[in-house]
């Protein structure tokens, strides 16, 4: 959390040569946190971790198109639209809300966790 705040106070001093660095090691914790969602079926501790990057994602990386403010935001080529990161999720959360016919009830979970995680997206 400590990189993402001095990434955003370098950003707006205007040195956010760092930055870009940042965004793209969250960028990737976001894939492979996809990437065990998919593998470890049902396990909530993975969906509570991917809560926490996509707040964080959220609060440093994305802008809002109907903000007016976001105008100092866009001059990072950085940033992301709120609605494409959304939709990115939403595929997510309708690939992992799929069940199987297995007997294991790990499909179940999982799409329990996917449905309470796209809760807390709509949120």
């Amino acid at each position: 959390i400590r990189i993402l705040e001095d990434c955003c106070r370098k950003q707006e001093e205007g040195s956010c040569d760092s930055c870009v660095e940042v965004y793209l090691i969250w960028q990737e914790e976001l894939d492979w946190n996809e990437e065990l969602i998919k593998r470890y079926l049902g396990r909530e501790a993975l969906w509570l971790y991917r809560r926490f990057l996509s707040l964080l994602w959220i609060r440093h990386f994305t802008s809002d198109v109907n903000d007016v403010s976001s105008s100092q935001k866009s001059q990072s080529s950085i940033q992301v639209n709120v609605s494409v990161f959304l939709d990115k999720e939403l595929l997510l959360v309708n690939s992992c809300s799929e069940g199987s016919d297995d007997e294991f009830e790990d499909f179940e979970e999982q799409a329990i966790c996917s449905a309470s995680y796209m809760l807390w997206l709509t949120k």
